[in-house]
Parts: structure tokens; C-alpha cells; sequence
């Protein structure tokens, strides 16, 4: 019964961003053209890279060592949340510099325009409420608090719908892309303001003493997530941005049809 319940609401979820995305695609295709979807599948691209590389350490790990550990105190398994975080600031001290740095290179290679670097900084610099988001569905999904998780999950994908169509009828394309670049941001606000309550958020976790073995833990998965969640994107991206060179803008849109049936 508890197996039928998990897989209904993760279908219903499922269902609700399927629904979302479509109703998304489909206002860019009518109002922003071929152009418009090469610019935001672009975007799409190296948001998707850079909140694979920054959400590494607060996805499988967390739920794995806060599953298996959920029976014991919540300070024997926040140690795990303790060492994600930190492997997180760490990444971020990296990602950061070099983002700013490169903010034109980045923008002049995967948008043909040096104009787009100041959507590359704001990207970057939203990264760690993307990754806070992660960490509170990863620890829900792990505790099996799944109505907050529900919560969490159709509420940001409402917003962050909501928020695009509107950023796309006022700003058009330049609206859709800071819509797009800021939805992942919308997780971590919404996940704050549905738990700051429960009695496992505690801001102590930031601070609390770890052992190595909760560093080593978490990063095993670091790798492996990172390679998962940025070689596709980044092939995705190379290959948008071979076409738009051979073919021109309007058959970005055949490639955006492909991938929705992916």
C-alpha cells in the first residue's frame, strides 16, 4: 500500500512538471520564434551543468545516509548534511571565480553574444539556494515526509511556471531567460519557507564537528553525479550550437521537438 501511494505521487508529480513544461515550450515557441528557443535551450544547458556540478553532494548521498540512519538521533545523521554542505561551499569557491572570469567567454561560446555574461553571474551567484533546495527534498524524500516533499515540488513548479510566462509576456526574451535562470532558486525559497519549522532544521548543522568518514561518504557520490548531470547538457549545448552554425536558428526547433520525445 505504502509502495502504491510512493508511486502514485511521484506520477502525479511527474505529471505537473510534464504539464508545466509543455504549456512553457509551447508559450516560447508562439511568442519568442526560433531564436528565442535557441537562446533558452541554451540557457537550459548550462543552467542544468552548473546546478549538476553545485547539487553533487546534496542529492543521493543525503538521501542514502539519512535513510539508512533515520531510526537514530537526528545528530548522528545531520553529520552527513553537515559534510554535503561544506563539499558544497567548497565547489562554490571554485565555480564562483572562475564564472566571473569567464562570465564573456562563457556567454560569447554557448550564446554567440558577449551581452548574455551578466545571466551567466546571476546563474552562479543563485547557486547555493539552488543547492539548499536540493538538500531539503533530498532529506523529505529521505525521511519519507512526502506531502511536504509533494508540497515543495508542485508549489516551485507553479511559481517558477508562473513566474516565466509572466517574465516572457512583459520582458519577452530576456524575461524568459532570467525566468529560467532563477527556477531552480524557487526550490530552495519554497523549501525554506515550508520547513524552517520541522525540528531537523536547525541552523547548527552548518557548524556542528564531523568526522572524515561523513566527507569520504558524500563524496563518492560527488563524482559520479557531476559526470551524470553535466556530460549530457554539455552535449546537448555543443550540438544546439553546431546546428545554429550550419543550419541556422530554425532548426533548433527540430532538435527542441526531438528532445521533448527523448
Amino acid at each position: 500500500m505504502k509502495l502504491l501511494k510512493v508511486a502514485s505521487l511521484s506520477g502525479s508529480l511527474t505529471l505537473i512538471k510534464m504539464g508545466c513544461g509543455f504549456l512553457i515550450g509551447k508559450i516560447i515557441s508562439v511568442h519568442l520564434g526560433p531564436t528565442g528557443i535557441a537562446l533558452i535551450g541554451q540557457i537550459q544547458s548550462i543552467v542544468t551543468m552548473l546546478t549538476g556540478i553545485i547539487n553533487s553532494p546534496t542529492s543521493a548521498g543525503i538521501i542514502k545516509y539519512t535513510a539508512k540512519y533515520n531510526n537514530k538521533e537526528y545528530e548522528y545523521y545531520s553529520k552527513w548534511w553537515t559534510a554535503s554542505l561544506r563539499i558544497v561551499f567548497l565547489i562554490y569557491i571554485i565555480i564562483l571565480p572562475i564564472t566571473l572570469i569567464f562570465s564573456e567567454q562563457i556567454s560569447l561560446y554557448f550564446l554567440d553574444d558577449q551581452k548574455y555574461k551578466n545571466l551567466i553571474i546571476l546563474i552562479c551567484s543563485i547557486l547555493p539556494i539552488t543547492s539548499l533546495g536540493t538538500l531539503i527534498t533530498s532529506i523529505l524524500n529521505a525521511k519519507e515526509q512526502y506531502r511536504d516533499y509533494a508540497k515543495v515540488t508542485v508549489i516551485s513548479t507553479l511559481l517558477s511556471t508562473t513566474l516565466i510566462i509572466g517574465m516572457i509576456y512583459y520582458f519577452s526574451t530576456q524575461g524568459a531567460l532570467i525566468g529560467i535562470s532563477i527556477q531552480y532558486a524557487i526550490i530552495g525559497l519554497i523549501g525554506v519557507l515550508i520547513t524552517y519549522q520541522k525540528t531537523w532544521f536547525k541552523f547548527r548543522v552548518l557548524t556542528q564537528k564531523i568526522e572524515k568518514e561523513h566527507v569520504l561518504n558524500i563524496l563518492k557520490y560527488v563524482a559520479m553525479a557531476i559526470v551524470s548531470s553535466t556530460l549530457f547538457p554539455f552535449a546537448i549545448a555543443l550540438v544546439r550550437k553546431t546546428i545554429i552554425e550550419k543550419e541556422g536558428l530554425g532548426s533548433c526547433r527540430n532538435l527542441a521537438i526531438g528532445l521533448a520525445h527523448i
